[in-house]
Formats: structure tokens, sequence, C-alpha cells
């Protein structure tokens, strides 16, 4: 009767394990996603993108690259936020945060996270 209990003890911890393993490998899932999400936005500014506006006043992102760009990422349940930062001779440079929700129902976390990034675009004439 005690190997019967005491395997049966085995098999629930192992059980919750297992539940602790799935939710680390999605949480994981999803950090991931994030990276994927913002070098997309990162690459699409630097192609797409257009600023506007001059070194005295600071410069702007053309509303349909924030469009698309608020559009795109929350599908992912996730806000986008882009700030002028500096410009150079030939760049003009965004601060990039993305924030979003990492969750683990079984252990019942559910944390909101930012991620910031350096997004460029192209100087215009």
């Amino acid at each position: 009767m005690k190997s019967i209990i005491e395997s049966s003890a085995y098999c629930i911890i192992l059980v919750i394990m297992c539940y602790m393993a799935i939710g680390f490998i999605q949480m994981n899932m999803d950090v991931n996603k994030v990276n994927e999400v913002s070098k997309y936005v990162q690459d699409y500014m630097e192609v797409y993108g257009k600023s506007t506006g001059d070194d005295a006043a600071g410069y702007t992102l053309d509303a349909a690259t924030l469009d698309h760009i608020n559009s795109h990422v929350s599908r992912y349940g996730m806000t986008a936020a882009v700030t002028y930062d500096t410009a150079t001779s030939g760049n003009v440079y965004y601060k990039l945060e993305l924030k979003y929700a990492l969750k683990m129902p079984f252990l019942n976390l559910n944390a909101n996270h930012t991620y910031d990034a350096i997004a460029r675009t192209p100087k215009t004439a």
C-alpha cells in the first residue's frame, strides 16, 4: 500500500513539473514573438518610414507608417510608442517602446513588460 501512495505522489509531482515546463515554454514563445515584432517594426521603419521636420524642432514619423506599426503590433496584443530621439546627417533615430503582457495561468502570473529599442529612418530632404 505504501508503494502505491508513494508512486501516486511522485506522479502528481511529475504532472505539476510538466505543467510548469509547458507554461515556461509558452512564456518563452511570447518573448520570442515580441523580439520578432520589434525587429519587423524596426526594419519596416527603416525601409518605408518618412520623417518630417528639422534638426532644431525635431522630427516626426509619417502617419501612414505609424498606423501600420500600431495595427501590426495590436494583432499580437501589444502597444507601440514611437518618439523622436536624435538625428545624424543621414538618419533620424526614434525610441521604440513595445508594451506587452506575459501570462502563465498555472502559477497565476500576469506581468506587464516593456521592450525598448532604437529604430531609424533615412533623413529626407
